[in-house]
């Protein structure tokens, strides 16, 4: 007895049903493995967390200070130690843990291993020979803010996904705002900051870690930053950061009132 062979039309439905599984499977495959990515970095921000806790401790409860991590210090070895990765290094097991594994690939080649995250300047601050004085600018340079000065650490964001494919590893208010008035344009800080199906790892100044909820990319900047957040108020002489929309969960500043700018050193930023 002959067997009855697939004609043509029956083989291209089949592939047409394969095809169509295909383009519904393959999405949430892709999901799914970011997710596993994500779950990842985020391990990483703890121990970033962890490492920054441990430093608080250790110094007489104050954040590390050290050099600016510019693109020419990146590319200077021997201040590497005084940058914020070098001094969070002593409480790290592996430099793996400052490589995202969603990161698009080594930044800096002149660095001895990979650093995929950028550090909040506003706490995390740097020594400069010309110290800013405008709200949005560095914080209080050459001078390391204490943990008595942190009102509810963790609220304030330290370390976040890279949010620049080729400028700096550290950013301060002003930065940004810079974003977020050029997030429609800043296709490399939108990538590098939203690689986490849609948002950002994060590590706080309380040690914990979390995901933030950013903008989507669109031919329009955002109202606001979406969870991410500068300031909660833009009265008095504190101006020009950006609130969160009531969306906030972490903050790049806070002020405690209207009044607390960066040369009030016993207000909260």
């Amino acid at each position: 007895m002959k067997s009855k062979a697939f004609t043509l039309i029956e083989l291209l439905v089949v592939i047409a049903i394969i095809a169509i599984l295909a383009a519904i499977l393959f999405p949430v495959f892709a999901t799914a493995r970011e997710k596993a990515r994500q779950s990842a970095c985020l391990n990483n921000q703890k121990q970033i967390g962890l490492a920054l806790v441990q430093y608080v401790q250790d110094y007489d409860e104050a954040y590390p200070i050290g050099t600016s991590p510019t693109n020419a210090n990146l590319y200077t070895s021997s201040v590497w130690p005084n940058l914020w990765f070098g001094q969070f290094q002593a409480y790290m097991k592996s430099t793996g843990v400052y490589t995202c594994p969603s990161a698009a690939g080594k930044t800096y080649n002149g660095l001895p291993y990979d650093v995929d995250y950028i550090v909040n300047t506003e706490i995390v601050r740097v020594y400069t020979s010309t110290p800013c004085t405008s709200n949005n600018c560095y914080g209080l340079a050459n001078t390391a803010l204490l943990a008595s000065q942190v009102d509810t650490p963790s609220l304030y964001a330290v370390v976040f996904d890279n949010a620049r494919n080729s400028n700096n590893l550290g950013a301060c208010a002003n930065d940004w705002n810079w974003l977020k008035t050029h997030w429609s344009t800043s296709t490399g800080a939108v990538t590098g900051m939203t690689r986490h199906n849609g948002g950002t790892n994060v590590s706080c100044a309380d040690g914990h870690a979390t995901w933030v909820k950013l903008p989507d990319a669109s031919p329009t900047n955002p109202t606001d930053m979406g969870q991410l957040g500068d300031n909660t108020t833009t009265t008095g002489s504190c101006t020009g950061g950006f609130a969160p929309g009531g969306k906030g969960k972490v903050f790049v500043r806070r002020f405690a009132n209207g009044n607390a700018c960066f040369g009030n050193t016993s207000a909260s930023f």
